[in-house]
């Protein structure tokens, strides 16, 4: 396994832009996995005791760290499960688990470049996250505090999501562990070590300006269904700047609001949608603009949002 823990190449980018907010490892084997919402169930414990063999006299192995598996449903906070870490004695950490994707906050290398993340601004990447395209730098924005603590010899595990606290190292990683799409922190600092080059989708340079035009009068285009986000369901989608075909408008707002959430895109739910840039406002931004979520396309600048009623 090869760590990239300064690797800043840009990779081909997958298309469209994924994790970079909270708001999104996985089980090596997949055999803490319970059925309903695949979470490790509590009190089950694994120790990979290596078996001592030869004649008498010959020093006996010792047994590796047994590592336990914690109830999942512990630290369920909403969509994702949320816990703290600390290592060494340093600085408290916290990272989310999801079925499909994961992230931590931690000490990124200075070398990582700046991010960009709809609505925020150019900043430092201050996390890092997985899913099963890769691990990958962004900000840890609009989390709840977690409740819980994972505790060194512990592991908790959701759907494909696996983290492990070691006395000196978090592992983290989405589907099989030979995939490296994961990533290890380590020490007081909270080094940060990607598994494999980082996907860079939110990188500064990679296509994070966006053009500015006058803001157009709001036309109010129609009204979208959602089953992934109730409050959503039968809310109106209004053009905000630009000229944006009320058809388009509703089939990007609609498809948005109808993506299932994994947990890997944070709060703020940040995703690509036909090209456009959307997200959901933190409670501080929807309270200023009036907005539940916002669409913004970055080529001609059109904007659609979903009105808060």
């Amino acid at each position: 396994m090869t760590i990239h823990r300064r690797n800043v190449d840009r990779p081909a980018r997958p298309g469209r832009i994924a994790m970079a907010v909270l708001s999104i490892g996985a089980v090596a084997a997949l055999s803490a996995c319970g059925n309903g919402d695949n979470s490790s169930q509590n009190g089950t414990d694994s120790s990979a005791a290596a078996a001592s063999s030869g004649d008498k006299g010959t020093a006996e192995s010792s047994a590796a760290p047994t590592i336990k598996d914690v109830n999942a449903a512990d630290f369920r906070s909403g969509p994702s499960y949320l816990f703290t870490y600390q290592i060494d004695g340093g600085k408290k950490g916290e990272c989310f688990v999801a079925e499909t994707g994961l992230g931590c906050t931690g000490t990124v290398a200075k070398d990582v470049p700046d991010v960009v993340v709809p609505p925020f601004e150019q900043q430092r990447p201050g996390a890092v996250f997985a899913n099963s395209e890769g691990p990958d730098y962004g900000i840890f924005e609009g989390v709840p505090p977690a409740k819980k603590p994972l505790q060194p010899g512990e592991r908790i595990t959701v759907g494909t999501s696996q983290c492990t606290l070691t006395s000196d190292k978090l592992e983290c990683w989405v589907g099989k562990r030979g995939d490296n799409n994961g990533f290890t922190i380590e020490g007081a600092d909270r080094a940060i070590t990607t598994m494999k080059t980082p996907l860079g989708t939110s990188f500064v340079g990679e296509g994070a300006t966006s053009a500015v035009r006058p803001q157009a009068k709001g036309n109010r285009c129609g009204t979208i269904r959602s089953t992934q986000f109730p409050p959503f369901d039968g809310a109106s989608v209004n053009v905000l700047n630009g000229d944006v075909p009320c058809d388009k408008a509703v089939s990007v707002m609609d498809e948005y609001v109808n993506t299932p959430p994994d947990g890997m895109h944070g709060n703020a739910n940040v995703r690509t949608i036909q090209g456009w840039s959307c997200n959901m406002p933190t409670a501080a931004a929807m309270d200023a603009d009036g907005l539940a979520a916002v669409c913004t396309d970055r080529s001609t600048g059109g904007k659609i949002g979903v009105p808060v009623e």
